[in-house]
């Protein structure tokens, strides 16, 4: 029987942590020189590059009653385009103009329902420049992952083209007994990983 990508025991804490006033997600902010590119440019590149991310195509499901840690699970129909956002700065488009949109963009909570990221580009830097702001969750981001979903984006040259990405069909989401099955066997083994981590 498969096992499910469970989240890790740290990961599953930041869910019941997080409440209106403390959100629980990180972000970063990069700035880039010349024009941006056409906005159907970047949704292509979102589109083919984030979608070959596995963790930026799940979203957290918790188990019954809340008895164990969250699985991840694959989202149907993912489009990481419905990901992507659009933002401008006040004039005159400086650094504290564009830490007013970034506190904005952070400010409010991401949906648990859908994978747990979104992507801004912003418009109107001073000097020719624009941004992107990455924002995703501290469930599927540590330093390993988020460099994934943010190097996902760049290439190593203005000429680099998108590579086509080859995504395996999503596994459907699992049915309610069959997240009781898995969380009665989880629970079980939880005695047997106890003296294991003891004996380490």
């Amino acid at each position: 029987m498969t096992r499910f990508a469970r989240l890790s025991a740290l990961d599953a804490i930041f869910l019941p942590m997080e409440t209106e006033t403390q959100a629980l997600h990180v972000g970063s902010v990069l700035i880039l020189e010349g024009p941006a590119p056409e906005t159907s440019s970047i949704r292509d590149l979102v589109v083919t590059r984030v979608t070959g991310v596995p963790i930026a195509r799940r979203r957290v499901m918790r188990m019954p009653l809340d008895l164990g840690r969250p699985i991840w699970v694959d989202v149907e129909n993912f489009d990481a385009a419905r990901h992507l956002h659009q933002a401008e700065v006040d004039a005159p488009g400086g650094e504290s103009q564009l830490q007013a949109l970034v506190a904005q963009v952070m400010a409010s909570r991401l949906d648990a329902d859908r994978p747990l990221w979104e992507l801004w580009l912003v418009h109107g830097l001073s000097g020719g420049r624009w941004a992107v702001v990455v924002k995703a969750h501290h469930t599927m981001v540590d330093g390993v992952s988020g460099m994934g979903l943010v190097g996902s984006l760049l290439t190593s040259g203005p000429q680099a083209a998108p590579p086509l990405v080859g995504v395996e069909h999503p596994a459907p989401a699992p049915t309610r007994a069959r997240l009781v099955v898995d969380l009665a066997s989880w629970l079980a083994l939880l005695p047997v990983r106890a003296i294991r981590l003891t004996a380490r």
